[in-house]
């Protein structure tokens, strides 16, 4: 959802849409919310300094075991909830 918004609100909806395609040939897996998926977030969101979206990816890769890849030092909170790999970060 987040490069999908972001693509269409700085390009265009046509641009966000071809993205999507793209995406649908990576061998990614879509994760649905789950309750730990759900109580997880709530969590993220209570005790940390994240957005609700981010909340929720960082919810989703801890049930799913999974490495968050990220270019924002934000998710570095996250540590020792979740493994974390990033990439370089967004100049300010």
């Amino acid at each position: 959802m987040e490069g999908r918004y972001r693509i269409w609100k700085n390009a265009d909806k046509a641009e966000s849409d071809e993205f999507a395609r793209y995406l649908d040939l990576l061998p990614l897996k879509k994760v649905d919310v789950t309750e730990v998926i759900f109580e997880k977030a709530i969590e993220i969101k209570a005790t940390k300094n994240l957005s609700v979206c981010d909340s929720w990816i960082a919810a989703t890769a801890f049930a799913e075991n999974a490495v968050l890849l990220h270019k924002d030092p934000e998710f570095e909170q996250l540590k020792t909830i979740v493994r974390l790999r990033s990439l370089p970060y967004k100049s300010l």
